[in-house]
């Protein structure tokens, strides 16, 4: 029976089963012109957050020595395929991993301590007191901060001071809108800014210091300023 289906001639032995039926790499019929991946977007769950790739290539064996041959086979034209990894780890900046673990740990004392809890009653305090400066005020700190301490604890920080108690949408659209565009005065304000800087240098690009802060210092507090203006429109 190996080999009729598709005209081909028949043979004593054969691996795979279902090898003589793909006609097609890859392609959007199941039956015609049968593909080794078909690539008809029909996700059986929510499409929004789902994608459905069906690859076809397996058979369903029952013997195993076949699916020893299969599975097997196929490993090897994946290691093959595989490239080494050095070069990827070579390119990473292991000497950023620490400050990245040290800001974490630094978060989490400063929840331990009260601190967090302390900001909280800060932020509530202030918005009860100005009122209508108060996404200024919230924008400005956070923003500042972000400089000094960098966004990504600052973010967490800020994070977990909304979460703590409701703010006004207004606050927290400010503190974000900090997080986001106040790391643009300096090299210390994000992680982003710090990867990218090692990424330049190692092209021989040099950015310095004050250099970023004077061309920061002319773009961020105006894009910063407006960003709060559209907020609070």
């Amino acid at each position: 029976k190996v080999g009729r289906e598709n005209g081909a001639d028949p043979v004593d032995f054969q691996i795979s089963q279902r090898a003589d039926f793909f006609e097609e790499e890859v392609g959007l019929e199941t039956t015609l012109k049968r593909p080794i991946v078909n690539t008809r977007d029909e996700p059986h769950a929510d499409p929004q957050k789902y994608r459905r790739l069906h690859v076809i290539v397996g058979d369903a064996n029952l013997c195993e020595v076949a699916t020893f041959l299969k599975v097997g086979t196929t490993a090897i034209v994946l290691a093959l395929n595989l490239q080494s990894p050095w070069p990827v780890l070579k390119g990473v900046s292991w000497s950023v991993l620490p400050l990245v673990a040290g800001l974490f740990v630094l978060v989490e004392a400063l929840d331990h301590t009260g601190v967090i809890a302390a900001l909280s009653g800060l932020v509530h305090a202030e918005v009860a007191r100005s009122g209508a400066a108060a996404p200024w005020s919230a924008g400005l700190v956070v923003a500042l901060a972000s400089n000094l301490m960098n966004n990504l604890p600052v973010g967490l920080i800020a994070g977990s001071v909304v979460g703590a108690d409701q703010l006004p949408s207004q606050v927290t659209g400010a503190m974000l809108i900090g997080v986001d565009l106040g790391p643009n005065l300096s090299v210390t304000g994000s992680l982003a800014t710090i990867l990218w800087l090692v990424v330049l240098r190692r092209e021989g690009l040099d950015v310095g210091t004050w250099r970023f802060l004077r061309l920061g210092a002319i773009v961020m507090p105006p894009a910063l300023v407006l960003a709060i203006l559209v907020l609070r429109a």
